[in-house]
């Protein structure tokens, strides 16, 4: 798996290894992990391809340098077991803009995911919302064959994945459907701790400023409600931890045993 960070004149995936099964969109390295950590570790686990497509290098956060978090970012996509992640570079707190939403769309044509999991946008920080709308025009924009690519992306042809699904990080509300990732939940505890910048109040790496600050983040604050809602999620299901998802359509179920849950024999 190669990480690479796609700049808007920078070159093509090369590493990808498309289609993917699924695409999670993350306004930042580790927001994936905290919304749906379980679902990428049991997908990868299945043998599925799946990936991550981090918007921005989180330059903003307090504590982190871009290049650690990078470092950190590769590491949460070995034990998660993705095939692909990559960051676009986009400016953080600036998620926003026919730039940035052309360089998603290019991602979406070129990696051909199955399914795109983006941000709830009714979230406390206005990156995930932002990243939740730039999704939106980004997969509408995929699908147009007269929008232009970033040079990185010519050639790939115009696609819309047929299913979409939002993902919480911090807000949320009742889930459309909820995935039992209680096999994988310590999984997705290392995933999250991968990023030790931001979970662990230590030096911070290159910035040459001291020591780090005190977050919600490296006080286990974030965790705890991630946690919390996961174990919410899964008591509600009769199971140990379940991540929630909403969809911003019905799901079409043309099988009656898949919608009643009955093995087929």
């Amino acid at each position: 798996m190669d990480l690479l960070t796609l700049e808007f004149r920078g070159s093509a995936p090369a590493g990808a290894a498309a289609p993917l099964d699924l695409l999670c969109v993350a306004p930042h390295p580790d927001d994936a992990e905290l919304g749906m950590g379980g679902l990428l570790a049991l997908a990868g686990a299945a043998g599925l391809r799946a990936g991550v497509v981090d918007l921005s290098l989180g330059e903003m956060a307090s504590n982190g340098s871009p290049e650690q978090r990078l470092r950190e970012s590769a590491l949460a996509a070995a034990v998660l077991g993705l095939r692909w992640r990559g960051n676009l570079g986009l400016p953080d707190r600036g998620l926003e803009g026919v730039p940035a939403r052309r360089a998603l769309a290019g991602v979406i044509r070129l990696l051909r995911p199955a399914a795109v999991f983006a941000p709830y946008a009714d979230d406390p920080h206005p990156d995930h919302g932002a990243a939740s709308r730039l999704a939106a025009e980004a997969l509408f924009d995929a699908g147009l064959r007269r929008v232009p690519a970033p040079a990185w992306a010519e050639g790939a042809a115009a696609f819309r994945p047929p299913a979409v699904f939002h993902y919480f990080i911090n807000g949320w509300c009742s889930p459309a459907l909820a995935y039992d990732v209680t096999a994988a939940y310590e999984t997705k505890r290392q995933a999250v701790a991968a990023h030790a910048s931001q979970f662990h109040l230590g030096r911070r790496e290159g910035q040459g400023d001291g020591e780090g600050v005190q977050t919600r983040l490296n006080t286990g604050a974030a965790m705890a409600q991630v946690e919390s809602r996961d174990r919410f999620f899964g008591a509600q299901s009769g199971v140990g931890f379940a991540e929630g998802f909403v969809v911003p359509r019905p799901l079409l179920v043309s099988d009656p045993a898949l919608l009643l849950g009955v093995a087929r024999r």
